[in-house]
């Protein structure tokens, strides 16, 4: 079986220059769709991820397959917490923190679903143990009962840990 160790060695060879760590909330109902489901959420946060992706790289999105280097995790719901994720997101270097901030609050909350306007954002600092430290506190939880989403760079597909067969397997 997939061990913590093992998930968090992994989350942690993936390469970011310039991480900015953010948790999103989502919005748990919704009159016309009913409750939040594990499938929306991960839905949701693809076609944000779509969006951004789009605006801030326009065509040479959809035809050369650049795209930002992400990693989200998966929280709540059925522990009684509020469905949330945790998001590693590479900020270009051509964009500023506070532009590239409000371009993700805006995407999150204007053209997705389930996008709530509670939004976290934060920078690596020593004191908490940087990028490795943000990695083990977002796989904290007792146990993956929902393995979180890796989204790889330009051409590779998103994987998941197999919790079942002890290996990765692609989301489409």
């Amino acid at each position: 079986m997939l061990q913590r160790s093992d998930l968090r060695s992994f989350l942690n060879q993936v390469h970011f220059d310039d991480p900015v760590f953010v948790t999103f909330t989502l919005k748990q109902r919704r009159q016309d769709y009913g409750f939040l489901t594990t499938d929306r959420m991960r839905q949701n946060f693809r076609h944000f991820s779509n969006c951004l992706n789009q605006r801030l790289f326009g065509n040479a999105y959809r035809r050369y397959g650049k795209r930002l280097n992400m990693i989200v995790v998966e929280k709540g719901g059925s522990d009684g917490l509020r469905h949330h994720q945790h998001t590693v997101i590479d900020m270009p270097a051509r964009v500023q923190f506070p532009e590239f901030c409000r371009m993700i609050e805006n995407t999150w909350v204007n053209q997705t679903l389930w996008g709530y306007h509670q939004i976290h954002f934060d920078r690596p600092n020593t004191e908490l143990g940087g990028l490795e430290g943000w990695i083990s506190y977002i796989t904290k939880s007792s146990e993956l009962s929902e393995p979180p989403v890796e989204t790889s760079p330009v051409h590779d597909p998103p994987r998941i840990p197999d919790l079942a067969n002890d290996n990765w397997r692609e989301v489409l």
